[in-house]
């Protein structure tokens, strides 16, 4: 019997051990699945908030499109190539810009606007939970038509001297003919009501215009340029270059800002693909003192050389600029405020903005492309001939004197006209749609803006 009970108590001490050690399997596979199940559920939330980050991000980024296009939103104007412009931030983001609440419904979003060298990037950032999403579009500006220069010529007055001749039509609050020879070959527009002490006449008014007189009830408002903040920053220094006297080819080093670029031989800059090459210099002197030199431009892309000059422009003797190039190739943006000279035999083929410098054009120089200013004198003197695109400058006198000619479409405060007899202001209206990307960029006027959206992009 003693046996017998020892045998039971021994397999009840097996089956024991046995359930212990089934108990600790299940518990091991339910820790282990609940492990699992868990792991599954998290990456699952973490999924889909990143979706749904990417909605929200998605969503800020059609307001903003939508916005621009409506004109309900706007570009700021005073940012530089680099800078940004927060537009809509929720509370999920941290910033010092002023909080926005009305798309609370769809979800924390931070959208902004970046300066390029061709226009804008947008970019919208979406937040669910713990996760982040980023969608972005490029945005080109000024590829419409030009809707603000009606006429080729619109002045606040004109006074026209001894045998001048103006070619095309002018709008003018007044015009004066003080000499028996003065003409104008086109139709005359005067802004008011009336044009009685509108017009002064030395002979017959068929005699001094061609076309017909008319009255408009107002003028255009024009804007002088701001360049305000327009600086680039963040460039890479490179100190002072010299091109020098001896007859040599240098190249620039390319993007960067430089204390000073002097000109005396030939200097080359590359532009190599689509995107623009950004000069930043206290100093630029083109002073070339020999045929072929000066600036040259190399590189067959779509991309642009544009200057930014802080303190001083100068660009005299035999200074060449581009040449055997485009106008549309070269900007030229000066911030000083000291009278910009284009004389000798200079010849520039570039468009020239300043924020508030006089332009002298002078001896037997030239310049074709645009010339924007903000400055308060415009001259044309001696042999000089600016085969200019548009001439801009709202609050400028502009004066041709000498043998000067001007050839474009013009917009001044007041136009005075002596010197050599012939045709001296010729009026040209078909190249202003190449000003159209100046207009919007610098609001000089409202120009029906046209925005380009390149697919957008987002991670």
């Amino acid at each position: 019997m003693s046996g017998r009970v020892i045998l039971m108590v021994q397999e009840k001490g097996s089956i024991l051990v046995f359930a212990l050690i089934v108990v600790a399997v299940l518990m091991v596979v339910g820790v282990t699945f609940t492990s699992v199940t868990t792991a599954e559920y998290r990456a699952a939330i973490a999924h889909t908030s990143s979706i749904q980050a990417f909605y929200v991000a998605e969503a800020g980024l059609a307001w903003a499109m939508q916005g621009i296009l409506s004109g309900s939103l706007t570009f700021p104007t005073n940012l530089a190539v680099g800078q940004e412009y927060v537009a809509y931030r929720s509370a999920g983001f941290a910033g010092a810009e002023p909080l926005s609440s009305f798309m609370s419904d769809i979800g924390d979003m931070r959208i902004s606007y970046i300066r390029t060298n061709e226009g804008w990037n947008i970019v919208s950032e979406g937040k669910k939970n713990l996760a982040k999403s980023k969608v972005s579009t490029k945005v080109d500006v000024g590829s419409g038509s030009d809707s603000g220069l009606p006429l080729a010529a619109m002045f606040g007055t004109v006074k026209l001297g001894a045998n001048f001749a103006i070619v095309g039509d002018v709008m003018a609050n007044s015009l004066e003919f003080n000499a028996w020879n003065t003409k104008v070959t086109g139709d005359v527009y005067i802004v008011g009501d009336d044009l009685a002490g509108k017009i002064k006449l030395t002979q017959p008014i068929s005699n001094h215009i061609t076309g017909t007189v008319s009255l408009v009830p107002s003028a255009p408002t024009f804007s002088p340029p701001d360049l305000t903040g327009r600086l680039p920053q963040g460039l890479t220094p490179r100190g002072s270059f010299t091109a020098g006297w001896n007859p040599s080819t240098s190249t620039l080093p390319g993007t960067g800002s430089y204390d000073s670029i002097t000109v005396r031989a030939t200097l080359l800059i590359n532009v190599p693909g689509d995107a623009d090459v950004i000069i930043r210099t206290k100093n630029l002197t083109v002073n070339g003192a020999g045929a072929g030199r000066g600036i040259y431009i190399t590189g067959s892309g779509k991309g642009r050389l544009i200057f930014h000059v802080e303190n001083t422009l100068s660009i005299t003797a035999d200074g060449f600029i581009n040449t055997d190039g485009s106008f549309d190739k070269v900007d030229i943006y000066y911030y000083g405020t000291q009278t910009i000279n284009l004389g000798g035999a200079s010849i520039v083929k570039a468009s020239l903005i300043a924020h508030s410098a006089n332009v002298n054009i002078g001896a037997s120089g030239g310049i074709v492309g645009h010339v924007i200013t903000g400055g308060n004198s415009v001259t044309v003197s001696g042999a000089a001939e600016a085969h200019l695109r548009v001439l801009y400058a709202p609050n400028a006198v502009i004066s041709l004197t000498g043998n000067g000619k001007l050839k474009g479409i013009v917009v001044g405060r007041e136009l005075n006209g002596s010197g050599a007899s012939g045709d001296r202001v010729i009026l040209d209206g078909s190249p202003a749609t190449t000003f159209t990307r100046f207009a919007n960029a610098l609001n000089l006027w409202p120009t029906g803006d046209v925005y380009t959206f390149h697919t957008w992009g987002g991670r």
